[in-house]
Order: structure tokens, then sequence, then C-alpha cells
């Protein structure tokens, strides 16, 4: 079975192979994060590309020592560094598990580092393992883990534009009760929205979905027939 790890944030773990006991090591099964998940995508054609040729290797069970060990995304918080390891995933078809330390510095952590060049360069060892990491502050990372045949692909997610933002609501929106005459993409471009990141779009779409929720119960409460609630533009400004 094919593995696939993530570093997550500023944090690096030591990389572990483990066929069996998948649950007891941390492992979920294939994560249902899609691309449609995320929204938002012209910054990673590069990345949904190589999740692609990852999938035609998982296919055959073996990483080919041509392949990369792994890649790290960087940049600022929240902007779905983790959902892009999910989709990598999810595309790849293989299992994935999500580790977190504290903040990688060489002369504090120098076990860390070693134990994870380990598993990057031994190819017996890594049989099949995928390794994505990502990074707030990739300028804290050992440089030994940034060299060729390592971490050697780097790509930036950054905040996401004003029209990527109505993407990204539009995608959270597919399995929220969202009122058809809600503009996602006037809302995503409101001052309001300005230099948010795809998690803080995704907390407005919830705390929308909560007032509404939380209307409903209103009117259900001094007797109005309601059971359904539905997201509208004046729910999004309240929250």
């Amino acid at each position: 079975m094919t593995m696939l790890f993530t570093l997550a944030e500023v944090h690096v773990v030591a990389i572990k192979c483990v066929q069996p006991s998948l649950k007891r090591e941390g492992f979920s099964e294939v994560p249902d994060v899609t691309w449609e998940d995320i929204g938002g995508l012209d910054n990673f054609v590069d990345i949904i590309s190589l999740a692609a040729d990852l999938s035609f290797y998982v296919v055959f069970q073996k990483l080919k020592e041509t392949f990369p060990r792994g890649f790290l995304l960087f940049g600022p918080p929240g902007c779905g560094k983790t959902l892009i390891a999910k989709a990598v995933a999810n595309e790849a078809g293989a299992s994935f598990v999500y580790h977190k330390l504290d903040a990688l510095r060489s002369e504090e952590y120098g076990w860390v580092v070693h134990r994870v060049i380990k598993q990057l360069d031994g190819a017996e060892q890594r049989q099949g393992v995928y390794v994505i990491s990502a990074a707030n502050r990739p300028d804290l990372l050992d440089n030994a883990l940034l060299r060729p045949r390592r971490f050697e692909k780097r790509y930036y997610v950054p905040l996401p534009s004003p029209d990527e933002r109505g993407l990204i609501l539009k995608a959270h929106a597919r399995k929220m009760p969202v009122d058809a005459s809600v503009d996602l993409l006037a809302t995503a471009k409101s001052e309001a929205c300005e230099h948010f990141s795809g998690a803080d779009l995704d907390v407005l779409m919830r705390l929308a979905n909560d007032i509404a929720y939380k209307e409903m119960k209103a009117l259900k409460g001094i007797g109005a027939d309601a059971t359904q609630w539905t997201i509208c533009a004046g729910h999004f400004e309240k929250g």
C-alpha cells in the first residue's frame, strides 16, 4: 500500500514507513478532499499535474528513483496547504497521515532533521512513501531539507485573489443551503473580505450558516412553521 505523509505548517516530523497497523499509526483512508473542494486553483496547475503523475506511480506500487521524493508548500497560514496535500492524496488514491512538531531549527531538533533526511534519501526504506511538507516560514527549515532530491520542488501558496475568493466561497457553498439570490462573487470581492485566506472564508460560510440556523430556530420557537433554513446575503453581513 502506498503511503502519503504531510509535514504540517512550520513543523517537521520524522517520517516512518509503516505497512501494518495503519489505524494505530495514525493513517486514515484515502482523503475525501478533491480539487473541487478547494476552489481558486489557477495557482496550482503544476501541483495538479504532479498529483496526476503520482497517481500513475501509485498504480504500479512503486515510486521510481527518477520521481521526486516530495515537495514543499509554503505561504501564509490558512491558505489551504493541508487541503492541497489531501487533494494530492485523493488524486493518487493514497492513504494520508498528518504529523506536527514544534518549529524546526537544526541546532534544536537535529535528530528530527537526521531522521527525515534518512527517509528521504533511503529508497529502500521509503517503499512508496511520498512526502509533502507545508510551512508558513520555510526560512526556518534546515537547509539540508531543501537540497536537490529532497524538497527540491517548492510551491508558493498565496492569499487568494478577489476572484479566487469567490471560487472558494462557491466551493464551500456546494454543501450549504445558500439562497440562489446570493452573489458569492460579489461577497468575496467586498472590502470586508479583503485579505481573507481560504480558512477565513470557511469560517465566514460557517458563521453565516449558524446565523441562518439560529434565526430558523427562533421563528420555530414562536410558532412559525420553520423546518429549513436558507443562508441569505444578510447572514454573510452579520457574520
